[in-house]
């Protein structure tokens, strides 16, 4: 399915497995997979056999998501598409942490096993005051920011309630994100119209009620006027639900499935307006039909 949408996620997916392929580029060259290493074992290239391990189970398991989510996306609505997006992207992260996890605990158990200890007094071996190698997390220390060990900037220290608190917040935040996503579906339909004796209401999320004798105008139109703001709506590539701020008018909605076709643009006396079409172009005219005989008739 080719949309913006679709085509941001494949290149999000493509970051990150670049990023997950070279993680260990990343870090200093004293720490291997989150492992502080003593000076005599810092070279990365003993480590050949395990790069290449890293690479493969990673590849292996983040291109089969990939494929699963290409395959998934032929098959499903653009909105699901949205959604098949984020969570496959999310679960990329996890591939990524997981794999990583892996390699770490390998590092660390291999240190463990070889006996690697400093030679130089001067060298910290602190990995009993980090999660993953990555999260500083030391209850004994009583800063709340400190120097990162890679490369001397600041972080927090997780052991602390604060940094913890911060933590849960994004967390949260990011679950909160692509939970509303999930949601997607049920606002991103074609809306039922109910017509009755003197309103017309439009059902569903950030749906209204006109009474017919404020209409001032029914016209099927083509051009959609520019979105000043949103104010309580959302937009996703040719589809726009909710309201939003347009140049001279009170209140505008939108409940448009596709903003390169046709659309029945309700205008009111005191000055709101409503747009709203389906994609299916036919249905809009239908609505038009309909919305206008019963303009007709309340005149």
């Amino acid at each position: 399915m080719n949309n913006i949408n679709t085509v941001t996620n494949y290149f999000i997916m493509f970051v990150l497995y670049v990023i997950g392929l070279f993680v260990y580029r990343m870090e200093n060259k004293s720490i291997f997979f989150g492992v502080r290493l003593p000076s005599k074992h810092n070279k990365k290239e003993n480590f050949t056999k395990l790069k290449k391990q890293y690479r493969k189970n990673f590849s292996l398991s983040y291109l089969l998501s990939i494929l699963i989510y290409i395959l998934l996306n032929l098959k499903v609505s653009e909105i699901w598409s949205v959604v098949l997006g984020n969570l496959f992207i999310f679960i990329g992260v996890i591939i990524l942490s997981v794999n990583y996890y892996i390699m770490h605990k390998k590092v660390k158990l291999l240190k463990k096993n070889e006996n690697w200890k400093v030679e130089n007094e001067k060298e910290i071996m602190d990995d009993e005051n980090y999660i993953m190698g990555n999260l500083y997390y030391n209850k004994n220390d009583p800063a709340l920011w400190v120097n990162k060990r890679e490369d001397g900037r600041i972080t927090l220290n997780y052991a602390k309630p604060v940094a913890k608190g911060f933590l849960v917040i994004i967390v949260v935040a990011f679950i909160f994100a692509f939970a509303r996503t999930l949601s997607f579906p049920e606002i991103f339909q074609d809306r039922k119209v109910e017509i009755s004796e003197n309103l017309i209401t439009i059902e569903g999320k950030w749906g209204t009620s006109i009474n017919k004798k404020e209409i001032n105008k029914i016209a099927l139109e083509k051009n959609l006027p520019m979105v000043l703001r949103r104010i309580n709506g959302t937009t996703i590539n040719k589809m726009k639900m909710g309201k939003f701020k347009v140049a001279n008018y009170k209140e505008v909605y939108f409940y448009i499935m596709d903003r390169t076709k046709p659309f029945v643009a309700i205008y009111t006396k005191d000055n709101n307006l409503i747009f709203i079409n389906y994609e299916d172009i036919r249905r809009t005219e239908d609505l038009y039909k309909l919305l206008k005989q019963g303009e007709m008739v309340s005149k």
